[in-house]
């Protein structure tokens, strides 16, 4: 069996000057997403707060999940993934964590 991992990419629903983020991108966002995975799941609006040079931004977000295979072509993909959407979003940065996958 082929080891698997899970991305969550925490994406901004408002840009840094607070203004909303258009549907219309986060929907790229969503078939983008499932063209290249397969599948994912999205949870409801959480609250986040972070600092970067010395500024801290309160964030909306949702937490965008895919389960995919440990390869070094998804690792890649995913980095340059994480570079399109910082540019797509116009952020500062895009949080994303990637964990070990164990199914029962």
């Amino acid at each position: 069996m082929t080891k698997q991992i899970k991305v969550e990419i925490t994406i901004p629903l408002r840009y840094n000057d607070g203004s909303p983020i258009e549907t219309v991108r986060i929907d790229k966002i969503k078939r983008e997403l499932v063209r290249e995975f397969g599948g994912l799941s999205i949870s409801g609006e959480i609250e986040g707060y972070w600092t970067k040079d010395n500024v801290t931004y309160c964030d909306f977000n949702k937490i965008f999940t895919v389960v995919c295979d440990d390869t070094e072509q998804n690792i890649s993909w995913l980095t340059g993934y994480k570079f399109w959407l910082k540019q797509l979003l116009d952020q500062k940065d895009i949080f994303i964590v990637v964990s070990e996958v164990k199914t029962l």
